[in-house]
């Protein structure tokens, strides 16, 4: 039964308000001793929302709730390297930017792929290069020809003697021990 305000009367006694069962998307009443209830405004949010699903639940102003897209609803971030957003209704993880700081899985930056990694470029590591995102010393094994080495990999600071026809600064940089024109004979 309805009263001509909107109000649908239920069953019960009641002091006041709070005396009367809760509905979801209306306001109880208390009128007469008799418990009632009012549709709340459009818009009006539940109490029963969850956190992070990018989902809000809202009356419709007729006594019915609707699941509506909520993009300020953001979930957690899955770890330093990931954002929580939300396109649409839907959670998603973006990646943060590259060089941001983390430290998980031994990292200390993010990669570009959402990964925390030792290192993205050679000036993240103390004297050292940055292969693969991981620092490695200078020396012997980077595959590059740094600045204490004679040639890639040999010569200078390496254990490992440069071969024949590669670069060399003396002639302890060369296999056969012969260095001329900076070439290893």
């Amino acid at each position: 039964m309805s009263s001509s305000n909107g109000a649908s009367n239920s069953s019960g006694e009641c002091v006041k308000p709070t005396d009367c069962p809760p509905k979801l998307c209306y306001q109880a009443t208390c009128d007469g001793g008799i418990c009632s209830a009012i549709a709340v405004a459009v818009g009006t949010p539940t109490p029963d929302q969850s956190n992070g699903d990018c989902r809000k639940l809202t009356c419709d102003g007729k006594g019915s709730a609707t699941n509506l897209p909520d993009n300020a609803d953001y979930p957690p971030n899955k770890d330093a390297c990931h954002k929580g957003i939300c396109t649409d209704g839907t959670p998603m993880q973006s990646l943060l930017l590259m060089n941001m700081p983390c430290a998980f899985d031994g990292g200390a930056v993010c990669d570009n792929a959402g990964n925390c990694v030792e290192c993205n470029t050679s000036l993240q590591c103390m004297g050292g290069v940055c292969n693969n995102h991981v620092c490695e010393l200078t020396n012997c094994f980077n595959m590059s020809h740094d600045f204490d080495e004679a040639d890639v990999d040999c010569g200078g600071v390496c254990v490992k003697k440069c071969q024949s026809g590669m670069s060399c600064i003396e002639s302890l940089d060369c296999v056969n021990k012969a260095c001329t024109d900076n070439v290893c004979n």
